[in-house]
């Protein structure tokens, strides 16, 4: 957006911006876990895939440093480089781990409820944007990590190893993806047909785990120079920009009539309720 040949204070302020971040990616991904574990009570059939909501800030935070490493100066390009695989440790494998036990929990306990269908898209955002900001950062390393600076790196072909591992490791996570694409469509499609499922601003959470596929497949079309990626990548970005015109003219429809202020899971809770008092009705009633 704003290039450093042009606007020479754009790379410090990127550099700025990426440190705030860290700091707001560790709350995140540090405190909300140990609040998780140690403070709250939770259940195996209550969990639900918004727990990677305080993580998925690393995997971002790796793929935003990816960016920013290929536009600062050396030194602090490397130090970019090497926080943003450190934080890429932490956000992808933590992710892994939820997904899996997200899946289970799915398979015992199948869909989610109504108001919370659509959450079932949320895992491929870590996983597309895993795919993507193991694959730049490898682009990254490859130039900064060149085999003649022995001083930095004693390793030779640090930067070619960095990149062809990245490379590998991305389309893996990217099949990942892929395949919880076509799972979590199948889902909503059946749950939408089972249930009765009202539109809510939860709705929203699709659009980030469809960009984060769409920015991996554009990545691996530009790597590999392959039109079987740009081609699936052009038709995600439709399918993105009609699901964003959806939901955009539904919040604002839902807004001027205030259906969106309106939480869809207070429905089940009067279920309950109704359940309660039906019961208390048929009870015998004493008269002195």
């Amino acid at each position: 957006m704003f290039p450093k040949e042009d606007y020479p204070w754009s790379p410090n302020l990127a550099f700025v911006l990426f440190s705030i971040d860290i700091f707001l990616m560790l709350f995140s991904c540090l405190v909300i876990p140990f609040y998780k574990i140690a403070i709250q009570e939770h259940s195996f059939s209550d969990m639900n895939s918004t727990w990677l909501i305080s993580v998925i800030p690393a995997v971002v935070v790796s793929g935003a440093g990816s960016v920013v490493s290929q536009v600062l100066d050396v030194e602090r390009a490397r130090v970019v480089l090497i926080l943003s695989y450190i934080i890429w440790g932490i956000g992808v494998p933590i992710s892994l781990c939820i997904i899996a036990f997200y899946y289970s929990k799915s398979a015992i306990y199948k869909l989610p409820p109504p108001e919370l269908l659509i959450s079932i898209f949320l895992p491929m955002g870590p996983l597309g944007n895993g795919s993507f900001a193991i694959t730049n950062l490898g682009i990254s390393a490859e130039k900064l990590f060149n085999s003649n600076d022995r001083e930095f790196v004693p390793v030779p072909m640090m930067g070619e190893v960095a990149q062809a591992g990245g490379s590998l490791i991305g389309l893996v996570l990217w099949g990942f993806a892929v395949f919880w694409l076509s799972l979590a469509t199948s889902c909503v499609v059946y749950g939408f047909f089972k249930y009765k499922v009202k539109f809510g601003i939860g709705w929203w959470s699709v659009t980030f785990p469809i960009g984060t596929l769409i920015l991996s497949s554009n990545e691996f079309a530009r790597l590999f120079q392959n039109s079987g990626f740009r081609i699936f990548g052009a038709i995600m970005t439709v399918v993105l920009l009609i699901i964003w015109i959806f939901l955009f003219s539904r919040t604002i429809v839902g807004a001027y009539t205030t259906e969106m202020f309106y939480d869809p899971s207070l429905d089940s809770i009067a279920e309950v309720m109704d359940e309660s008092s039906s019961e208390m009705g048929t009870l015998p009633h004493f008269t002195e």
